[in-house]
């Protein structure tokens, strides 16, 4: 066999998606569907970015946790689409979060993993050691508190649970463009602050992303915890 042949097949083979992949894109464009049929309540465009958002989400989700750098692509148009929704339902915090700090991380992480991935198009993951994990948790709790701080001052809705998916977003974000695993776990508690968040908006869209987000992170941690041990192999056949 050729090795044009062989790069071919190897391209295709590696970027399939396996059942689990599939379910999380189906299920997103099926709640998509849903909201462009039946959301008479929201303007069109918020509609129209909600529907969007939750597609090019499920990309994201999917593509991120097997570890291709290609999900920073579907990143920064989710990404878009989100800020628009976070200023709509005042939620300036994430607003801003999505404007000025996802959007440019997603193009310095496309980038950096682009120089770090193996013949499988796969990322090289990294994991924390225990003194990094000590200091993460720091980080988190005293950036909260601040930034609560200067959300009052403005008059944002929801400000504790604004702030904290605010902070801990900022340190999984960081940790993704590190390629550490333990990304996954700072995104599982973010979620689910998401989550709770976003249930009070009465979004479908959302409520859709932010339930399948968290079983995202769950899968991607189970995939990169093989991406580590088995940093060749890994992919499921």
């Amino acid at each position: 066999m050729s090795q044009k042949r062989k790069n071919k097949n190897l391209a295709k083979q590696s970027l399939s998606f396996s059942i689990v992949d599939w379910f999380f894109v189906i299920v997103a464009v099926i709640a998509a569907v849903f909201v462009l049929a039946t959301d008479h309540v929201h303007p069109l465009f918020y509609v129209l970015a909600d529907a969007f958002a939750l597609v090019t989400g499920a990309f994201y989700m999917v593509l991120s946790a097997k570890g291709y750098r290609s999900n920073f692509i579907f990143s920064i148009l989710s990404t878009a689409a989100f800020a628009y929704i976070a200023w709509y339902n005042q939620f300036y915090g994430n607003m801003a979060l999505s404007i000025f700090y996802y959007i440019p991380c997603a193009l310095i992480g496309f980038y950096l993993w682009g120089k770090h991935s193996n013949k499988n198009h796969e990322v090289e993951a990294r994991k924390l050691t225990p003194t990094q994990i000590i200091l993460v948790v720091i980080t988190i709790i005293i950036s909260t508190i601040v930034l609560k701080l200067c959300l009052d001052v403005v008059g944002g809705a929801s400000t504790i649970l604004d702030s904290a998916t605010v902070t801990i977003s900022l340190v999984a974000n960081f940790l993704v463009i590190l390629r550490y695993r333990e990304q996954w776990l700072v995104w599982l508690l973010a979620d689910a602050i998401q989550l709770v968040m976003w249930t009070a908006t009465n979004d479908p869209a959302m409520l859709t992303m932010r339930i399948l987000y968290p079983l995202s992170a769950i899968y991607g941690y189970i995939y990169w915890r093989k991406l580590i041990k088995h940093p060749h192999n890994s992919r499921r056949h």
